[in-house]
């Protein structure tokens, strides 16, 4: 057994303001260098995928009568590399794995600041 210690870098910086007091916008940028060991060029067993990250985050709402809700969306690209099965010819049925390139995708829509606007609305409900 043995055993592998990389320092994983990650990172992250953002903005938040208010235009005309009513409309938050909110963004950031951020990176993560993947901390798992190089893959091998072949190996006889699966090891996990070395995938560095960056990504970036934007938001605009509206807040009125106390409310702050935002939509947004999120972005990650992905790069490193991995290992792919190989299977051997019609004489040779061993398979064993192959590094090749690597590349993900993830994009988010999500809602923001809704958890306040949602107490909020409970609230205002359960008073009338």
């Amino acid at each position: 057994m043995t055993t592998y210690r990389r320092t994983a870098l990650r990172g992250a910086v953002g903005f938040e303001t208010v235009i005309a007091d009513k409309v938050p916008m909110r963004g950031g940028l951020f990176f993560e260098r993947s901390s798992t060991p190089p893959v091998l060029a072949r190996s006889d067993h699966y090891v996990q995928d070395h995938i560095d990250t960056a990504g970036v985050a934007l938001s605009g709402g509206l807040r009125m009568g106390g409310y702050d809700v935002s939509l947004g969306a999120t972005a990650v690209l992905g790069w490193g590399q991995a290992l792919a099965l190989r299977r051997g010819g019609d004489f040779d049925p061993a398979a064993d794995y192959a590094a090749t390139d690597a590349r993900t995708t993830t994009f988010m829509i999500f809602v923001g600041g809704a958890k306040s606007a949602v107490k909020q609305l409970v609230e205002t409900l359960i008073e009338d």
